[in-house]
């Protein structure tokens, strides 16, 4: 699934403009004589007079009167989340906020996802089984998901935002809630006890144990990477991370399909080395752990969340080898993996 830029021609932009919800950006285009390739002005060199077009290769002579502008507006989710959690608390709701956000709803959590964003791919599979509202931008990215799954309710970005007080307070008020066990949360929750109540060690050992034991479990993987492979192109194939500073402009979507076959390809071989590590993985230890095992593929898992520097060498390393070649499982993948194994035999 491909990150998403809104264009001028979205019906919506002015108000999500006037709500900094967006950020626009300009960007400079040559539009090749010969194919009509919009070639941005820095994806080109200008040599002797002339440029090369990135489509189909021809020349094209330079000419600054042929410059055209177009603007673009990057989604700042960080404010996307703080607005709808103003308009939710203004009309009445309370919002809680630990790993996800969600809306207190006759005493159970309902999380809220900005559809085209999930920051926790284990949390929106496990929301989309359930009762959750989802916030989406564009009409593919409800459309992809609403033909499988009945029980989320679903609502525009624009509409949200349009909508009186009274009507949106109605709407969340109809969200029918299905109280049956979240499988992913129980999941979560074991693999938090047993860091909480065992230790580093502990959790060393364990993960040994569940990846060595992941060929006794070729049958759930492979409909894990069914799952994934069917979903390639929406939201909950996909995991979104950071790369850089800022929101959205800084994301990278990464298809969970390609990666887990990657890893699992990695996993076969057993030509990696796995790190495992107590605290929040950084660009520093990536670094570090990459210099002293060079050559090595390397696998860095933990029970917390990675950085964007941390992911943004995994992504280097996959643009150099052209194929996904370090990994993090950090705690959502980890989530993911125990969740699709459907086993209660690890980390009790």
């Amino acid at each position: 699934m491909k990150l998403i830029r809104l264009t001028q021609n979205y019906e919506d932009i002015e108000l999500l403009n006037q709500r900094g919800i967006v950020s626009p950006e300009e960007k400079k285009y040559y539009l090749c004589k010969k194919c009509g390739h919009k070639n941005h002005i820095d994806e080109i060199e200008v040599i002797n007079d002339f440029w090369q077009c990135v489509s189909c290769h021809r020349k094209n002579k330079n000419n600054q009167n042929q410059v055209k502008t177009e603007i673009y507006y990057h989604i700042k989710l960080q404010e996307l989340y703080g607005k709808l959690s103003d308009k939710i608390k203004k009309i009445g709701f309370s919002v809680e906020k630990n790993s996800d956000l969600c809306i207190k709803l006759r005493e159970d959590l309902v999380p809220i996802f900005a559809l085209e964003f999930p920051e926790r791919i284990s949390s929106l599979i496990d929301s989309l089984q359930r009762a959750s509202l989802l916030v989406y931008f564009l009409e593919p990215s409800k459309t992809s998901l609403e033909n499988i799954y009945s029980k989320p309710q679903f609502i525009k970005v624009g509409d949200f935002f349009k909508l009186e007080d009274k009507e949106l307070k109605k709407k969340i008020e109809d969200i029918p809630l299905h109280l049956e066990k979240s499988e992913i949360l129980e999941h979560k929750k074991k693999l938090s006890d047993f860091c909480k109540n065992n230790g580093w060690q502990a959790f060393e050992k364990e993960i040994a144990r569940f990846l060595n034991n992941l060929k006794m479990h070729e049958t759930e993987i492979k409909a894990m990477l069914s799952f994934f492979q069917k979903n390639k192109n929406n939201p909950s194939g996909t995991k979104f991370v950071h790369v850089g500073g800022n929101f959205p402009t800084d994301i990278y979507a990464i298809s969970l399909f390609d990666y887990f076959n990657g890893m699992l390809e990695v996993f076969n071989n057993k030509s990696y080395d796995a790190k495992q590590l107590s605290n929040k993985l950084t660009k520093t230890v990536i670094d570090e752990k990459c210099k002293t095992n060079k050559g090595r593929e390397l696998v860095f898992i933990t029970n917390q969340d990675a950085s964007s520097g941390a992911w943004e060498e995994m992504i280097k390393a996959k643009e150099q080898a052209s194929k996904w070649y370090h990994f993090i499982i950090d705690e959502d993948l980890l989530i993911i993996l125990t969740y699709f194994v459907k086993s209660n035999d690890y980390f009790s």
